[in-house]
């Protein structure tokens, strides 16, 4: 073990000067310590508490309560002049529903829909002046004008998806004949 040096400490041999609180001489000798003297008014009375049972003490209090006093409400008694009124708004409610059931009318018998109707009623116009030959001409061609605009942007949508597939190719193969990787990280693994 030649590799770790030698040091060697000098320890002090002195002994720690004591301080002035206890250096309390009478002239010669040794110095006594000085003891304060604790007034009995600083110290708090002691007092002493019941013991309470281990059991006691994780079982939750309730205060008591003296249960509250229902009063009793009295029943309203009706006098004789609203019992009166009353009978009378009956009366006159029982009076006005016999009324209505006489005046309403009875509902018409509906008749039967026979063809000669829906002949008479579906003529060849509808009831903005057209034909029905012509109506359904132009809903056609709205349809068609439809169909062809929405193929029109089908068209588009391949042709930009085809131009992102061919740009996102050409960038890997740049990147896998260059050895790069979209990830920063993956060459700090490589040993």
């Amino acid at each position: 073990m030649d590799l770790l040096p030698n040091i060697q400490v000098d320890l002090l041999q002195e002994d720690p000067e004591p301080l002035e609180e206890e250096n309390v001489s009478d002239g010669e000798g040794e110095p006594e310590l000085v003891v304060k003297e604790i007034l009995e008014e600083d110290i708090p009375e002691v007092q002493e508490r019941s013991i309470i049972p281990e059991e006691d003490i994780f079982v939750e209090k309730k205060p008591k309560k003296a249960p509250p006093q229902k009063k009793e409400k009295k029943k309203r008694v009706m006098s004789e002049k609203q019992k009166e009124a009353l009978a009378k708004g009956r009366a006159k409610r029982a009076a006005n529903k016999k009324a209505q059931k006489k005046e309403a009318p009875l509902p018409e018998a509906v008749a039967p829909v026979t063809k000669q109707y829906i002949q008479e009623n579906n003529s060849a116009t509808a009831s903005n002046g057209m034909t029905d030959e012509k109506l359904q001409e132009l809903i056609f061609q709205g349809v068609s004008q439809y169909d062809s605009l929405r193929k029109k942007r089908k068209a588009e949508k391949r042709e930009s998806q085809a131009k992102q597939q061919h740009d996102n190719k050409v960038f890997n193969d740049i990147n896998s004949a260059l050895n790069r990787t979209s990830d920063p990280w993956a060459s700090a693994f490589n040993f």
